[in-house]
């Protein structure tokens, strides 16, 4: 999960949530140009990687005969 977050002078606040990194990747423009609109003068995110260790498929160890 990535969470998307516009900053100013030590404060921040959250404003997305992405479950896909291309998603993001693809909204961050709009969101760069929001923030600039509302003031802010950072957009920053971090990346929770217990949430994407969930959903990563692990493979199968093969049986021996």
């Amino acid at each position: 999960m990535i969470r998307v977050y516009f900053e100013r002078k030590g404060v921040g606040v959250e404003v997305a949530t992405f479950e896909s990194e291309s998603h993001y990747i693809a909204c961050l423009p709009t969101l760069k140009k929001l923030a600039k609109q509302e003031g802010w003068t950072h957009v920053t995110e971090s990346v929770d990687e217990k949430w994407q260790e969930q959903f990563i498929m692990i493979p199968k160890e093969k049986e021996e005969a």
